[in-house]
């Protein structure tokens, strides 16, 4: 009996002292880097506000509540950051070690890990100024010296995030997912600060337009085009080439009726009876293409 009762002892002697070994905590020994005091706003205080309920109006205003806010940065030796410890409304940090250290002084520290119905966060275990034996708990938030980057996804298009969640039909999806991407538009060469910009844009507008209006102004860009090389060919290229008539065939056009009912036939023979198309290239692709008379021109009967 006497040996039962000494392995009974020895037994709980051992498990007491696992126990005490087992609630022997370790803590780390940071150096208080640097303290910040902010004053940020924590609520809103509505007493302010009184209504009437007869009239249903209100006066006062709204006023914000704050309250200063520490933040404490404690670097352990080696380490490639420090953790920035704030103290949590669920603790009260009138015994917080921290509140009366100064930067440089070591402090003793060990990390946790506290789960909430939201999620996770650090926290931190110091030991009190009163009682030792007891902790204040800080939050805490790792800042690395060197932070890495992570690359910033690119955005994906309407029909990438559809065609993903498989929103369209089996035909739609056949049709527009899984394209090969599209060759990219070439790009335009830079145009020379001594071409005329505009001259590939206006040559851009020519097979949509009418030979009947581009042909009498073919000659005042054939005389510019040094200016107008891309203009000139465009129109070449859709409107081909008029022989020119002789003075005798000139002599006998004449513009029929149904020309002239066209309005802008008739302006253009007011404009060449009245002497307002003075250059000769342009008065023969227009005046004399329609037998019309201008000073210094006559008609042969």
């Amino acid at each position: 009996m006497k040996r039962i009762l000494t392995i009974a002892v020895m037994l709980a002697g051992l498990l007491v002292g696992s126990a005490f070994a087992k609630d022997k905590k370790e803590y780390q020994v940071g150096v208080l880097q640097k303290h910040d005091q902010n004053t940020e706003r924590v609520g809103t205080d509505f007493s302010t506000i009184h209504c009437n309920v007869d009239s249903e109006r209100c006066v006062g205003s709204a006023s914000g509540i704050y309250q200063e806010s520490n933040w404490w940065h404690v670097r352990v030796d080696g380490a490639d950051g420090y953790w920035q410890l704030q103290p949590n409304w669920q603790d009260n940090s009138k015994n917080n070690p921290l509140n009366t250290a100064k930067e440089g002084d070591k402090i003793l520290f060990r990390m946790g890990r506290r789960h909430y119905i939201n999620g996770a966060m650090d926290v931190a275990y110091l030991p009190r100024t009163d009682d030792p034996g007891k902790e204040i708990m800080l939050l805490a938030k790792w800042f690395p010296d060197h932070p890495v980057v992570a690359p910033q996804a690119q955005p994906k298009s309407q029909l990438e995030v559809a065609c993903a969640a498989h929103k369209l039909s089996p035909e739609q999806e056949k049709q527009m997912c899984n394209q090969p991407p599209a060759a990219p538009v070439a790009s335009i060469p830079a145009v020379a600060s001594s071409v005329n910009p505009t001259d590939a844009q206006v040559a851009l507008t020519i097979p949509a337009m009418d030979c009947v209006v581009l042909k009498p102004q073919m000659p005042i860009f054939q005389s510019q085009q040094d200016k107008w090389p891309l203009t000139l060919a465009a129109m070449q290229a859709h409107c081909p080439p008029i022989r020119e008539m002789t003075k005798e065939e000139t002599n006998s056009v004449q513009a029929t009726p149904a020309d002239l009912s066209d309005p802008r036939i008739a302006r253009l023979k007011v404009m060449c009876e009245h002497g307002m198309i003075t250059v000769p290239a342009v008065r023969q692709m227009s005046c004399d293409l329609y037998g019309f008379n201008y000073p210094g021109r006559t008609t042969t009967k």
